[in-house]
């Protein structure tokens, strides 16, 4: 990519991010939001502990869906419960979701959050309390009441961002061949764009 096409990248990202601010106050996004995240890898494999590419940035993180490490970044993601992405950050691979969380909530206009058992802990409940959200996740297992506070329903609504990341997926958000990382967040930017068109039914969904 030349210079001159990566600036040109680099102005459309506040351009991309005005359209999606402006299409989420369009919507009637309801008062539950979910939260998560996915990997975004970028080498394959063999190569992740010989990457250099963004090396001041990205790193080594652990991927629990498929149990296995990973060169690259981490997208965190708040969704309400049709898949409308309300906001986004991009992190090096290792950085934990908890850690996250708290940044990639805030201005979410959903006082109700819901998340996997990766946001179990009570200080991350009281962070999320003193911003005004109220947190729920999941206790794992072996954790006291499990049986008793483990909503299958809520659990359900939870499941429905693994769709939208899905369709990320989909998309093409895990594969990009820029060098730089504007061009890499106009590529994200682009591409939750176009979700966010289709889930509010402004545009075809491609097959």
């Amino acid at each position: 990519m030349t210079g001159y096409s990566t600036r040109r990248c680099k102005n459309l990202i506040p351009i991309f991010q005005s359209i999606r601010s402006g299409l989420i106050e369009m919507s009637s996004y309801g008062d539950i939001a979910i939260i998560d995240s996915f990997p975004l890898p970028l080498c394959q494999d063999h190569r992740k502990f010989r990457a250099i590419l963004f090396q001041c940035f990205a790193d080594i993180g652990y991927n629990a869906t498929k149990q296995k490490y990973y060169y690259g970044f981490k997208v965190h993601v708040v969704t309400d419960t049709q898949g409308l992405i309300l906001n986004y950050e991009l992190t090096p691979a290792s950085i934990h979701d908890a850690k996250a969380a708290p940044e990639v909530i805030e201005n979410c206009p959903c006082p109700f959050v819901i998340a996997g058992v990766g946001y179990v802990g009570k200080k991350l409940q009281h962070i999320f309390s003193q911003m005004g959200y109220q947190l729920w996740t999941p206790y794992r297992s072996n954790m006291r009441f499990a049986k008793q506070h483990n909503s299958r329903q809520l659990k359900k609504i939870r499941r429905r961002i693994e769709s939208c990341f899905a369709d990320l997926t989909r998309q093409g958000i895990e594969h990009t061949l820029t060098r730089s990382l504007g061009g890499l967040q106009m590529n994200i930017e682009a591409i939750m764009l176009t979700h966010n068109l289709e889930v509010m039914g402004m545009l075809q969904t491609s097959n």
